[in-house]
């Protein structure tokens, strides 16, 4: 925040590709101009980014599309509290009416699902890049045409390569059921920002808190370093909250076995189901 505010958030991130990643945001210690102002943009071209981080660096958390935002007074404070959601515009009202000639890629029917959704193409382009489509190949050996809600084709498209999606800071995420993000894997344990011990869920998930820290994202790796559920993890949900002038900084996340050679040794023979 700039000189004299402080802010508040809570931001929830997720691999579902149902739902949006949510932001809820406070804004402090405004002047009552700044506080109208903020809460009289325009919501589907108002972008809400949050970045959080500790004097050495900072990280991105989410980016978002505005939903809405309200001022009130405490006093002499006046304070906006935002939400926001991640490409909920683009999934909810985005459509397409495309045709496609026999032997068509489908990494271009995925881009240009993305820019009828004015969203990010992200890793989806290479993701289908050979992949399977129903037992066929990676191009549509009939043509194909995509015509209605872009999101649910999008859908349509990922279920018949077995891979889901979902929109992560405004850029489509594409990974194989069960699968990982191919980032270095980030450790977390006692001494690197494990608060209490992890919480075992079920055999193919946990929950663990920690503080915030780079890289904690829906599909990334994670190694848990406790005598409760170490090994490596796939983060499926992430929450964080934090406060400017408080004392919350921390990430829960919900962690699931990631599949094939990602599993955890010491547990042979263990499947994944995704999330």
């Amino acid at each position: 925040p700039g000189p004299g505010l402080a802010c508040s958030f809570k931001i929830t991130r997720s691999l579902a590709t149902a739902r949006s990643g949510t932001c809820e945001l406070v804004v402090n210690n405004l002047s009552r101009e700044h506080s109208h102002e903020l809460a009289s943009l325009p919501r589907r071209t108002t972008f809400v980014r949050v970045d959080a981080g500790y004097e050495e660096g900072m990280s991105r958390l989410f980016t978002g599309d505005l939903r809405k935002g309200v001022p009130s007074r405490e006093g002499a404070t006046w304070r906006v509290s935002c939400t926001a959601g991640d490409g909920e515009h683009a999934r909810r009202t985005a459509r397409i009416s495309r045709a496609f000639a026999a032997g068509t890629a489908t990494a271009i029917a995925a881009q240009a699902l993305a820019d009828a959704m004015g969203v990010g193409v992200g890793n989806a382009a290479a993701a289908f890049r050979g992949v399977r489509l129903n037992g066929h190949g990676e191009s549509f050996e009939d043509g194909c045409v995509l015509q209605g809600n872009a999101a649910a084709a999008l859908t349509d498209l990922c279920n018949s390569a077995n891979l889901t999606w979902s929109i992560q800071d405004g850029v489509i995420q594409v990974l194989g059921l069960g699968q990982s993000t191919q980032d270095t894997a980030i450790r977390i344990g006692a001494d690197s920002g494990m608060i209490d011990s992890p919480t075992i869920v079920d055999r193919r998930t946990i929950t663990v808190k920690c503080l915030i820290q780079p890289g904690l994202r829906p599909g990334a790796r994670v190694v848990i370093d406790s005598l409760l559920g170490s090994g490596e993890w796939r983060v499926s949900e992430v929450t964080f909250n934090g406060e400017t002038e408080g004392n919350a900084w921390d990430a829960d996340l919900t962690l699931k076995r990631p599949r094939g050679s990602l599993l955890d040794r010491s547990a042979p023979g263990e499947t994944a189901v995704d999330s």
